[in-house]
This record gives C-alpha cells, sequence and structure tokens, in this order.
C-alpha cells in the first residue's frame, strides 16, 4: 500500500524549514546597514527601523504639514508614515524604490501605510497611485507609487486603479523649486483617463512616495473630482517639512 500523502502540517513544516535553510545559505541582509535580519524581519532590521523617524498625529511637525497638504479642500484626509530627513534612513529608502528597482521594499512600505489607514478607519474603494509621465515611465521603467499601492491593497482588501487618471505633462523635476513654482509646475498635469468616467458613491484613495507641498496630490485629486466621488484621500510613505534642505529632497512624483 502507499504511503499516504502528507498532511498540511507536514507540508508547512517542510515549507518553513525549506526557507529557514535558504536563510541560512542566502541570509536576508538589511537593506539600509546590510547586517543580516533576523527571520522574522524584511528589508530592515528593527535598529535601522527605529531610526527612520516614523511620526504619529501628535508630531508637530506632522499636523502642521498635514494642514499644508490639505489646504484649498482638495483631499478629505492625508496621511503619512514618516519624515523625510536629510542624510538619514529614509532618504536612502525613498532613493532606493524611486531610482533603484527595489520595488518590493516600496511594497513593504505600502503594507505599513496600509495599516496607518487601518489605524485611522479610512477605507477606499479604489486605489490610485499617481501616475508617471509616458516619457518618464519610459525612462524609469516602473511607477514606484504603484508598487506602494500594491502593499497598501494587500492589506485593505481594495483594488489598484491605473486605469482612472493619467499624466498629461511632462512637468520638470519639483527638487529646486519654491513652493509657489510646485504649484504652477504640476498645474493641469493630470486629467482623467476617460471622460467615461464616473465614481460617484465611490471613495478614491490617491498613493505618491514623498510630499513636501503636496502640490503634485492636489493636483490629482482635482482632476479626480471631476468624476463626482464621495471621497479623495491622499498618502504617501515619507513627508518632506519645508524647513528640510531642498537640495535633498528627490522631489514629487
Amino acid at each position: 500500500m502507499k504511503a499516504p500523502l502528507p498532511g498540511i502540517p507536514i507540508l508547512r513544516t517542510a515549507v518553513i524549514a525549506g526557507r529557514t535553510l535558504l536563510d541560512i545559505v542566502y541570509p536576508s541582509l538589511c537593506f539600509l546597514c546590510e547586517r543580516r535580519l533576523p527571520l522574522d524581519e524584511r528589508y530592515i532590521c528593527p535598529e535601522c527601523d527605529r531610526d527612520l523617524h516614523p511620526i504619529g498625529d501628535a508630531d508637530p511637525l506632522y499636523k502642521e504639514e498635514r494642514r499644508r497638504v490639505m489646504e484649498n479642500g482638495v483631499l478629505d484626509d492625508f496621511l503619512a508614515c514618516y519624515v523625510f530627513e536629510k542624510h538619514k534612513g529614509m532618504q536612502n529608502v525613498i532613493h532606493a524604490v524611486k531610482y533603484q528597482g527595489c520595488k518590493e521594499l516600496g511594497v513593504e512600505l505600502g503594507r505599513r501605510l496600509g495599516k496607518v489607514l487601518e489605524e485611522h478607519d479610512i477605507h477606499t474603494d479604489h486605489i490610485v497611485p499617481l501616475p508617471l509621465h509616458p516619457a518618464r515611465l519610459r525612462e524609469r521603467g516602473y511607477n514606484q507609487a504603484e508598487y506602494i499601492a500594491r502593499g497598501i491593497a494587500e492589506v485593505l482588501s481594495a483594488p489598484v486603479r491605473n486605469d482612472l487618471l493619467k499624466r498629461v505633462r511632462n512637468t520638470r523635476s519639483q527638487t529646486a523649486l519654491t513652493k509657489e513654482e510646485r504649484s504652477k509646475n504640476m498645474k493641469n498635469a493630470f486629467s482623467l483617463a476617460s471622460d467615461k468616467i464616473d465614481l460617484e458613491d465611490r471613495s478614491v484613495l490617491l498613493v505618491d512616495d514623498l510630499v513636501t507641498t503636496g502640490a503634485t496630490l492636489r493636483s490629482a485629486a482635482r482632476e479626480i473630482w471631476k468624476a463626482k466621488p464621495y471621497g479623495v484621500f491622499g498618502v504617501s510613505v515619507a513627508i518632506a517639512g519645508w524647513g528640510h534642505s531642498k537640495t535633498n529632497d528627490p522631489g514629487e512624483a
């Protein structure tokens, strides 16, 4: 008689054992310090994680920047996870996700954003990563905001929609621009992907990697409102206070 097929617990144990062996042979390293990661950690070790400057509702900078981003009332709420600071870990993280192809790190950051949204009881019908202009997308090869959106989607169980919004102007880099120049630079930068889009009775969550003045998010939100949703929210991995050096700010979207 043939031996019975292994049960689910045995299979699960084998998979875990295989992963553990793989981690021993090819240990995962912290993205920032390159030290070996504990088996239950991914991408960033606990020590470096503590240095990323997470922010909460009571943080004075966060309060001020949230107010600034939501000015003019085009966003119903805005949330972020971290403060972007020059020469600190989050600067390396943002650069890696945005320019160095670290897509899985972007997904992990999205999961963290998703948990923050859950804590604030914010749910959405559609998750919309801020689109890149086609020329910028060809140059970079991917849209970092899409991978962050995928991580959020895992937590909120909402679809990522790349078919609602498009970038119609290839705007210049925001890095060296003042607040007023950024707002002008982003004017009419986005358009609905189709004039037939109807978002009535639906909410939309706009996703970016880094926000400084919020000009990019607000420009996208103004366009989304044309489809008549009942709410538009914005999130970003990090927020850079305007007091930080612009020369170290990678710019919004």
